[in-house]
């Protein structure tokens, strides 16, 4: 961890490009895109044991 994060309190890296889904701002349409996303992943799924 750089200096700057002990510095600032940061608890983790800010500026990385490997961010988990569970530290993501939560907003409307972000879940609305996911509800899509994990919808179509769930037909193909289904259609591929067919």
């Amino acid at each position: 961890m750089n200096p700057y994060c002990a510095f600032f309190g940061f608890k983790s890296e800010p500026f990385t490009s490997e961010i988990s889904s569970k530290n993501l701002l939560k907003l409307p349409a972000m879940v609305s895109v996911k509800e899509r996303f994990d919808y179509v992943v769930g037909c193909n799924e289904s259609l591929s044991e067919k």
